[in-house]
């Protein structure tokens, strides 16, 4: 469980969000913080203590979370995610939580692993994108079979 200074933190990120600098809807909002949420969880290693510390460690973002989170999930969610987390980690520079020399680093790996799914997402949604073209060229061809025929 999270301890009340976390949810405080989550509830803070949750009206920054919906604040007039961001303008997110509460759909959206929520969204993002479940997003954080999971990330922080796997990164603590489900121990129920969460530290700061966990999300600002750049290989536990990309070990503990990030490569077991592609093997399940669409490189286009992992970015989305990682989206998240650096939406989370902006806030807590604007909130004085963390100063900015300590994220630039976890921030520029972050930047890094979302250019880096950006390539594979793409990849995904052309050949999904393919695959429909042939479905709709099937359907189409065989309409035209069956107009012929009859």
């Amino acid at each position: 469980m999270f301890s009340y200074i976390v949810v405080k933190l989550f509830r803070e990120f949750m009206g920054h969000l919906k604040g007039p600098e961001m303008g997110k809807d509460d759909k959206a909002a929520l969204q993002h913080v479940k997003q954080v949420w999971a990330i922080w969880k796997d990164v603590a290693n489900n121990t129920r203590i969460f530290q700061l510390s966990d999300l600002l460690n750049e290989d536990n973002i990309r070990d503990a979370w990030l490569a077991p989170f592609v093997k399940v999930w669409k490189p286009g969610t992992a970015k989305s995610y990682l989206g998240s987390l650096s939406l989370f980690l902006d806030f807590l520079t604007t909130r004085k939580v963390v100063d900015q020399t300590t994220l630039s680093s976890v921030l520029a790996t972050i930047k890094r692993l979302q250019r880096s799914l950006r390539k594979r997402a793409l990849q995904a949604r052309t050949a999904k994108e393919t695959e429909d073209m042939g479905k709709m060229f099937s359907l189409v061809y065989e309409k035209c079979i069956l107009d012929i025929c009859t």
